[in-house]
């Protein structure tokens, strides 16, 4: 055996090791939101979480150029030298997601080196399209976490894929994604990974409030909605509007539940996590129709047409929603609400109350992508070993 090839088989048996001693590192790039909730990041936050929790060493990856840093007055804070301090601007989940989210580890990898192995895994969301590319050439599995899919249009250079970068696997919310993800990238390998919602939610005692929440990703578009309602039905002024923007989890469940209505317009969410949201807190959603039609949100008929389900009032185009909100607000006075629309509503909430479920496919998921890449280590100590021991019996013949 030549040097180099022992010392391969040596490096190959440092990576087994480590995977059978579960020292192999699980890394999670993130968007810094700001201190803004944001359904996505909770998302692949959850599932960093779930694997910190049985046992994985799993890190919190951000890209956030240093800043001078400065005092109370403003002023840039100097060192000893007469240079200026630096310091990292991340500021991360811990006033809307929690503290148990924030102790994550976290890592600069602009201001730090990772030393990634073979045997790592390394999850990308589908906008940090420069990341694919300057990962390319490491050496530990590359994931992709979908889940917005108009992200991976908006993120790519033109005429460049996810292959160009080495990507061919993804996990993802919903099958629509994985559908959508397999159309524009056939040999791209897609799992679903289910998203799980805490149950903070919870209806309360107190009865909710004749008032609007209003949760738009676009300010623009809330402003089309609620000023032709007044200019509409006058009738109706008295109705009061709030809008839930860059609220701290536990504020913005609060507000959920103290109001009858929950208005929701945001195209970009493939999954509408608020809606949901909403329906568990015992609020009515008026929604617009979202471009991609989340899974919950549709049933099929027999002859393969999709329906929305009647879990809420919802319309699909911003000119129907003043009169959805006259008809909602006019059937709540009157105490003629549906009475399917609050069952439809805990149906669909309840089919994403399942952490057990979700903890199960993205620790089954990680656990295989270790044992695989372990069986195709062996594979190439097996092939070289093999290779030398023939060499050896062809030379004392």
């Amino acid at each position: 055996m030549t040097d180099k090839e022992q010392k391969i088989v040596e490096n190959i048996d440092k990576e087994i090791e480590r995977i059978d001693n579960s020292q192999s590192n699980v890394y999670f790039f993130v968007l810094d939101t700001k201190g803004v909730p944001d359904g996505s990041v909770e998302y692949i936050y959850k599932l960093a979480k779930i694997l910190s929790d049985n046992g994985k060493n799993v890190t919190m990856l951000y890209q956030e150029n240093l800043i001078d840093k400065k005092d109370d007055k403003g002023v840039i804070v100097k060192d000893e030298n007469g240079n200026n301090l630096k310091e990292d601007p991340f500021v991360g989940v811990e006033k809307w997601l929690g503290k148990e989210y924030s102790e994550l580890p976290h890592v600069n990898t602009i201001s730090t080196n990772i030393n990634v192995k073979s045997s790592d895994i390394l999850f990308i969301p589908e906008l940090f399209a420069s990341v694919m590319k300057e990962t390319r050439k490491f050496p530990c599995e590359r994931i992709v976490i979908a889940q917005n899919y108009n992200f991976i249009a908006e993120s790519m250079p033109l005429g460049d894929q996810w292959g160009d970068y080495g990507i061919i696997k993804a996990i993802v919310p919903t099958q629509t994604n994985a559908d959508l993800i397999k159309d524009l990238f056939p040999y791209v390998s897609t799992t679903v990974i289910d998203p799980y919602l805490d149950d903070l939610s919870s209806k309360t005692e107190e009865l909710p409030e004749c008032l609007v929440n209003v949760v738009s990703k676009n300010e623009e578009d809330m402003h089309r909605v609620i000023k032709p309602f007044y200019w509409k039905y006058p009738m109706f002024k008295w109705i009061t509007f709030r809008e839930l923007r860059n609220l701290p989890q536990n504020e913005f469940i609060d507000s959920l539940k103290k109001a009858a209505f929950t208005l929701w317009i945001d195209d970009d969410d493939n999954f509408a996590l608020t809606p949901l949201q909403a329906m568990n807190a015992g609020a009515i959603v008026i929604g617009k129709v979202p471009d991609i039609l989340p899974e919950w949100l549709v049933e099929k008929k027999e002859n393969g047409s999709l329906n929305v389900k009647k879990c809420g009032y919802w319309f699909s185009d911003l000119k129907e929603a003043p009169i959805a909100l006259a008809n909602v607000i006019k059937d709540w006075i009157t105490d003629n609400i549906p009475s399917e629309i609050g069952k439809a509503q805990y149906d669909a909430w309840n089919s994403y109350n399942d952490k057990g479920r979700t903890t199960k496919e993205i620790y089954d998921y990680v656990n295989k992508i270790f044992d695989d890449h372990k069986k195709t280590l062996l594979e190439i100590k097996n092939q070289i070993v093999n290779k030398n021991e023939n060499k050896y019996k062809t030379s004392i013949r």
